[in-house]
This record gives structure tokens, C-alpha cells and sequence, in this order.
């Protein structure tokens, strides 16, 4: 079961990018939107499979091409999300990591502007000031 503190980060950082970044990309789908999943059966319409052996704490979909970005959030492994690949360009789908310290990366990341977008918005309203 999520601690508090899990629960917390991960509202935070559900809040960061609807409240911060619904100006920039006001659609749900589409070049100029993204959708945030919580739930398996909208993450499976979203481009997971359902056979899919492990679950996100949170699915972001932007509509940048590269397909979804499962969210993680405290101590996990490295190598849990390598088996799924984006269809798109047959890479490793990208994994948003933030740790309980509420460092955010990205990992296998495309380049794309919803990427630097995202992670600025977290880095201005998740992440602790040094």
C-alpha cells in the first residue's frame, strides 16, 4: 500500500501538470494536449497492453507521437518498464521517475517540446528548492 508521502508526491505532481500546463496544451489528445490515467483500463486505451506485467502510479499522454509516459514515483528498478517499447520509433517507452526527495527525470527521453515543457513545470512546482 502507497505511503502518504507517495500519495502526496504523486499529487503534486498530477496538479503541476494540469494546473501548469493546461495553457500550453488545452486539448486531451493531439499535438496541443496531453491526458493524465490513473486507472489500468484507461491506460490501456491510452496504448498499454493489457497483458502488461507491471502498473504506473500515473499514465501522461501527451500527443507528441511517442506514445505515453508511466510515472513512478519513489524506489524503483531500473530495468522495470525496458521490456515495453513506443511503436512509434521502436525505443523504450520514455518513464517519468521522481524519487521521495522529488527529483523528476526522464528516462529514454525523445527530445520532444512537451518533454522540456513537462519537466520545467516539474522542476518550478515539484522538486525542493536546494
Amino acid at each position: 500500500m502507497p505511503s502518504i508521502e507517495h500519495e502526496t508526491i504523486l499529487d503534486d505532481v498530477r496538479f503541476a501538470l494540469v494546473n501548469h500546463l493546461r495553457d500550453k496544451y488545452p486539448e486531451l489528445d493531439g499535438e496541443n494536449g496531453f491526458a493524465l490515467a490513473f486507472e489500468a483500463p484507461l491506460s490501456y486505451a491510452l496504448g498499454l497492453p493489457q497483458d502488461a506485467p507491471v502498473r504506473a502510479d500515473m499514465y501522461v499522454y501527451p500527443g507528441d507521437g511517442y506514445g505515453l509516459i508511466p510515472v513512478e514515483v519513489g524506489r524503483m528498478s531500473t530495468s522495470r518498464w525496458e521490456w515495453l517499447y513506443c511503436p512509434a520509433d521502436d525505443r523504450p517507452v520514455r518513464v517519468l521517475r521522481v524519487t521521495f526527495e522529488r527529483a523528476c527525470a526522464l528516462l529514454h527521453p525523445r527530445g520532444t517540446q512537451f518533454e522540456r515543457d513537462m519537466l520545467e513545470c516539474l522542476a518550478a512546482q515539484v522538486t525542493y528548492a536546494p
